[in-house]
């Protein structure tokens, strides 16, 4: 800490933040919630195995797509331009397997094949649905059967 005279102009910017980010967050949780369930079930009959546990906050989905590495699957979203992650924020500019999955038991290739999907209180069940799409139109063209 350093002495000194607090700024209330940015404290009050922060309490403002904090009253809209908050504003409706119970709605925004269940909101979430239903599109990451709905994405589970729609991926998991697809054959993509999700690896966030059953009890993890839906604001983030974590799934391995079978037959594809995750870097292929990642481009192959953006040609809809939907992105996606293939590493945890705080990894970004690594290109390792997630420890934190292989510590969940994940085994190596499953892990290597993990895409991060991540939700906020914008994302609507229109695009949930529309991400679906696109994976199955994906899986057409690119999985050999």
């Amino acid at each position: 800490m350093r002495s000194g005279t607090q700024s209330p102009v940015l404290a009050g910017a922060f309490l403002a933040a904090l009253k809209e980010v908050t504003t409706g967050i119970d709605e925004a949780y269940a909101k979430v919630s239903e599109i990451n369930a709905y994405l589970r079930k729609e991926l998991t009959e697809r054959g993509a195995e999700i690896l966030s546990p059953d009890d993890a906050l839906p604001y983030v989905l974590n799934v391995s797509f079978k037959g594809f590495e995750s870097e292929t699957m990642l481009h192959c979203l953006e040609i809809y331009d939907i992105y996606v992650s293939t590493v945890s924020a705080c990894s970004a500019n690594q290109k390792k397997v997630s420890y934190v999955l292989l510590e969940m038991g994940v085994d190596r290739k499953t892990a290597a094949n993990a895409v991060r999907l991540s939700f906020s209180r914008h994302n609507t069940m229109d695009e949930a649905r529309e991400f679906i799409k696109c994976v199955d139109q994906i899986y057409d063209q690119f999985l050999v059967k």
